[in-house]
This record gives C-alpha cells, sequence and structure tokens, in this order.
C-alpha cells in the first residue's frame, strides 16, 4: 500500500508539472501586452484619439471661417483683415457641418463609408487652404495687391483650418488602417479557437490515459 501511495503521489506531481506551463504561459502574455493610463491597450487609446480628430477637426473648420484667415499690409500699416469665410464664401464651415455626421457615423458604427467620407473632406480642405487661401494669405494673388506695396500675412484661421484638415484626413485614413486590422484579427480568430479546441481535447485525453494508469496500478497493487 506504501508503494502504491508513492506511486499516485508521483503521477500527482507529474499532472502538475504538465499543467504548470499552460498557466504560466498564459500569465506571461497577459503581462506582455502593453497597457498605459489605469490599464487601456495602445489600440483603444489610439481610437480615442481617432474619434477627437475627426470631431475636432470639423470644428476647427467650422470655426476657422469666423477667425481672420490673414491681414493685408502696406509697409508697416494694417490695411484690412479678411476672414476666412470671406475669403472663400464659407466653404471650411459647409465641409465641416458635413464632416460632423460622418464622424458620428465613423465611430459609433465604424462606418468604412463614413470613414473614407471623413478623409475625402479632409483633402477637399486642404486643397481650399493650400491651393486658394495660401496665395492670398503669403500676398502673391491680387486681394492682397489692392494697394501699391500690400502684402498678406497669414493669421489663425489659416492654421485652425490647415489643422483642422489634417486632423480630419489623419481620421479618416487610421479609421481605415484599424478597420483592416479588425477584419485581419477576426478571421484568424476561428483559427485560433480552433487551436484551443485541439489543446482541449488533449488535455482531456492525458488527463484519461493517466486516470487509467493510476486504476491500472491501483488493480495491480491490489
Amino acid at each position: 500500500m506504501v508503494v502504491v501511495s508513492t506511486v499516485e503521489m508521483l503521477d500527482g506531481a507529474g499532472c502538475a508539472l504538465m499543467a504548470a506551463p499552460t498557466r504560466r504561459t498564459g500569465a506571461d502574455y497577459s503581462k506582455g501586452k502593453p497597457r498605459f493610463l489605469g490599464g487601456l491597450e495602445p489600440e483603444t487609446l489610439l481610437r480615442a484619439a481617432l474619434v477627437a480628430a475627426s470631431f475636432g477637426g470639423a470644428l476647427m473648420l467650422v470655426a476657422s471661417d469666423f477667425l481672420t484667415l490673414f491681414e493685408v499690409r502696406a509697409v508697416t500699416a494694417k490695411i484690412k483683415d479678411v476672414s476666412g469665410g470671406d475669403n472663400h464664401s464659407y466653404a471650411m464651415t459647409i465641409l465641416g457641418l458635413v464632416a460632423l455626421p460622418m464622424a458620428y457615423g465613423a465611430t459609433r458604427s465604424a462606418s468604412r463609408p463614413a470613414m473614407a467620407a471623413l478623409a475625402a473632406l479632409g483633402a477637399v480642405a486642404a486643397l481650399v487652404a493650400l491651393a486658394f487661401d495660401l496665395p492670398d494669405a503669403t500676398g502673391t494673388n491680387t486681394l492682397a495687391r489692392t494697394f501699391a506695396d500690400a502684402s498678406g500675412q497669414p493669421q489663425i484661421g489659416f492654421y485652425v483650418e490647415t489643422l483642422g484638415a489634417v486632423l480630419l484626413l489623419v481620421a479618416g485614413a487610421g479609421g481605415l488602417l484599424l478597420g483592416d486590422d479588425d477584419r485581419a484579427g477576426s478571421r484568424a480568430r476561428p483559427a485560433r479557437a480552433r487551436g484551443d479546441a485541439a489543446a482541449a481535447r488533449r488535455d482531456d485525453e492525458e488527463r484519461e490515459r493517466a486516470a487509467a494508469e493510476r486504476a491500472r496500478r491501483r488493480g495491480g497493487g491490489g
């Protein structure tokens, strides 16, 4: 009986050793995932940043039309201020208002068309800022040369509209890229599930064999 008890103890120790790597691997995997700001994963933070960029960019476009886009100066005297709305007929306001529901759709339902629309609106806003407003704001167009020796100087409105356009571009393109990663992950999950099921079956078979071996040894010892 002492021999049988010793064999059972060794069998139990062997089973515990076989199970230990699995527990340790799971713990190491969970510890290896980078987390920031109270346990948030980088992907969660990135998505939050894209949401902020989409709504922030749209609001910046609207606000820029009511700010000074550039000022016209002759030598050292300021002649006039020109707002964004006056210079491009409130095009940025229209783009920003259209971008708001797109931002909602992109963040609420992860709509790929809405993300693509955000990127397209950002590209149009960047085109207006760089191809239409920049020549005026730097004094290379006729508006800033109404007076002799006059020149234009960019003001806060120009920088706000440019930043808003960039944020919309980043939000739309970033959302599309993250969506591609999610689909790749969803395709990989069934394969991982199948692998987990196979591993569980192997564990069950090992336990059954170990139990049968213990029963055989107890029968032989008796």
